[in-house]
């Protein structure tokens, strides 16, 4: 599983390491499927779609089953909605070139509250028919407070990341059970 993203990505806000959405995801795979699930998160803290692009440009990403984009929290407030549309989709691009066979998830972050960037995030999503965790719904959906699952105003805390994990995760589930294939250049594959 490759993890690309900004501070919500890296699970800013944790009180410790088990309590990472992705290592929580990591684990609920184990649990259910047993099999070994191996994390490369590349993620930063305030990091914006570009980095993220350029990080995936100069790694040798390849050979992942999952990835898992997490960015729009810090673009918002640092880049245009233009400059974030285009790279977001320059992100997913990459991702899908250099892992033709791997499945995306995006995250659409809790802290968005810029619409144009969170249609952004669903229009990318829906063009590349990819599985969007929608982190606003299910923040809203759980039954804890969103004051509750928050370490400050932005960043989820052990809770929040909790609710990001059992989401993402549902995801995955769905897809598995579902015997999900993951289009190739207009070939599917499994």
């Amino acid at each position: 599983m490759l993890v690309v993203g900004d501070s919500i990505g890296k699970s800013l806000g944790k009180t410790k390491d088990d309590a990472a959405w992705d290592v929580k995801v990591k684990k609920l795979i184990e649990d259910k499927y047993k099999n070994k699930c191996t994390i490369d998160n590349i993620s930063e803290d305030s990091a914006i779609a570009y980095k993220g692009y350029s990080d995936i440009m100069k790694n040798d990403i390849k050979d992942f089953d999952l990835a898992i984009v997490c960015f729009g929290g810090s673009d918002q407030y640092v880049t245009t909605k233009d400059q974030f549309s285009g790279t977001y989709e320059e992100v997913i691009r990459e991702l899908k070139k250099k892992n033709a066979k791997g499945e995306i998830i995006t995250v659409l972050e809790n802290t968005m509250e810029n619409k144009n960037f969170v249609d952004i995030i669903k229009d990318v999503s829906k063009n590349y028919n990819l599985d969007m965790m929608d982190g606003i719904a299910a923040y809203n959906d759980s039954p804890l407070s969103k004051k509750d699952m928050l370490a400050d105003k932005l960043h989820p805390n052990d809770k929040g990341y909790e609710v990001y994990a059992n989401a993402i995760y549902k995801i995955i589930e769905k897809n598995v059970d579902a015997k999900k294939t993951v289009k190739v250049f207009g070939i599917m594959t499994n």
